[in-house]
């Protein structure tokens, strides 16, 4: 993705939408933090991406799968919609 893209993006962020991530799926990046502060608050979130702990975070999103959405890779302009979507990235 480009700068500029995610310069538009910036601009453009909606404050109703939900949280994401778009990343490879490792353990460092503590995505399973990000899962579990989302379900104590009630706060919608999509994760996209793939890697080593994909399988720990769907088990994890599992316990509310309404609120903690898991996506694999996808084409950036699917990936763009997303994040118009968002409120914060």
């Amino acid at each position: 993705m480009e700068n500029s893209d995610i310069s538009e993006l910036c601009r453009n962020v909606r404050h109703d939408g939900y949280f994401i991530n778009f990343s490879r799926q490792v353990g460092w990046k503590r995505l399973d933090l990000a899962i579990l502060a989302c379900l104590k608050e009630n706060q919608p979130l999509i994760l996209i991406g793939d890697g080593p702990e994909h399988k720990n975070l769907e088990r994890l999103a599992s316990r509310n799968p309404k609120l903690i959405t898991l996506h694999s890779v996808m084409p950036q302009s699917e990936l763009k919609e997303y994040l118009k979507n968002a409120k914060a990235f």
